[in-house]
């Protein structure tokens, strides 16, 4: 649903202002300090996360963030 997505884009709203802590969103992941996974990583997703992952700098900080990311949330046992 992107729903959590949205949120954390909403950080970057002048009302939360995240770049005042130095916190910056970042289109590649050889920039990033940490990887954020907002959505359920199904069968066919492994495959781009896997990568994303190897191409981001060590150390590698992993977050999951909402239900989906966490757990699978309603596509938990899903066959997807």
């Amino acid at each position: 649903c992107n729903g959590c997505e949205v949120e954390i884009h909403g950080l970057n709203s002048p009302v939360y202002d995240l770049e005042r802590f130095g916190i910056h969103f970042v289109a590649s992941p050889r920039h990033a300090d940490l990887l954020l996974v907002t959505g359920p990583v199904t069968r066919n997703m492994e495959l781009a996360l896997r990568k994303t992952y190897e191409a981001t700098p060590e150390p590698r900080v992993v977050v999951a963030v909402g239900a989906c990311g966490c757990s699978g949330g309603i596509f938990g046992r899903n066959y997807a």
